[in-house]
């Protein structure tokens, strides 16, 4: 039988946000398995006292200061100052969660309203299944995620992947579902590595997971958003003729449909 984890990450600014959305998963979402909460220097394990939660802390990733310094002046809506903690999340590619045979993330923050058994079951074998970050127009593309601005940064990311000009999906890192056969020995490293090689991300670790998913590794593949009775994810709730219930959203702004 595979074993399946559901796995939050979070420091203290979010620790409120991941309680509601862990007490949803278990009522909501019927999910019954092991959840594991990666967390950073600001919290305590044993400051986590929640019944059938496995705590993990893995010190926050200490970057060069170039990197530091170049990621500072990357034109973006702030969250290269704000949200640096987002970085964490590049541990959901250490070996530890090999012990695991897949993996589901969910942001903190996360609604979940009805069983999430549907989603699980779109798992792949060797896959990183993920929602499209351009849906549902498409008019955004990978190289949108880098500040193409910023040198001599973008002649290297151009150069490298050939970026500008091709028409590359990528996923959003909101949530994530893989097969933990995609972790290798050095995965965690060739993500910090590829970070320290392009600071001109927009979106922190998003941009740079997506990249390495899409071009280097290529394993990414857009996850199942429903079925016949149900929507299983969108970021924001959208315009629903059917009126089919969703599994979970992220954000409760109405959009329309496309």
């Amino acid at each position: 039988m595979e074993k399946i984890a559901v796995v939050f990450v979070c420091n203290q600014v979010y620790f409120n946000k991941f309680r509601e959305t862990y007490h949803q998963l278990r009522e909501n979402g019927k999910y019954k398995g092991d959840v594991v909460l990666l967390i950073g220097n600001d919290i305590e394990e044993e400051e986590i006292k929640i019944e059938g939660l496995i705590v993990k802390k893995f010190k926050e990733i200490e970057f060069s200061e170039g990197f530091k310094k170049n990621l500072e002046n990357v034109k973006t809506d702030g969250r290269n100052k704000t949200k640096l903690f987002q970085w964490h999340k590049l541990y959901l590619f250490n070996i530890y969660f090999k012990e695991w045979d897949f993996i589901f993330y969910i942001d903190c923050g996360m609604k979940i309203f009805n069983d999430i058994t549907p989603m699980l079951d779109c798992r792949e074998r060797g896959k990183i299944l993920g929602h499209s970050d351009s849906y549902p127009l498409y008019k955004r593309k990978l190289y949108d995620q880098f500040d193409l601005t910023l040198k001599p940064f973008d002649k290297k990311l151009l150069g490298k992947f050939g970026l500008r000009g091709l028409a590359i999906d990528y996923p959003q890192t909101g949530i994530l579902l893989y097969d933990t056969r995609i972790i290798e020995l050095n995965t965690f490293d060739e993500l910090k590595n590829l970070a320290e090689e392009f600071p001109n991300t927009k979106t922190n670790e998003q941009a740079i997971v997506a990249l390495y998913f899409t071009n280097i590794r290529r394993l990414w593949k857009q996850i199942q958003l429903e079925n016949n009775e149900t929507k299983f994810y969108d970021f924001c709730r959208r315009m629903n003729p059917r009126n089919k219930p969703y599994i979970m959203y992220k954000s409760d702004l109405i959009m329309k449909k496309h």
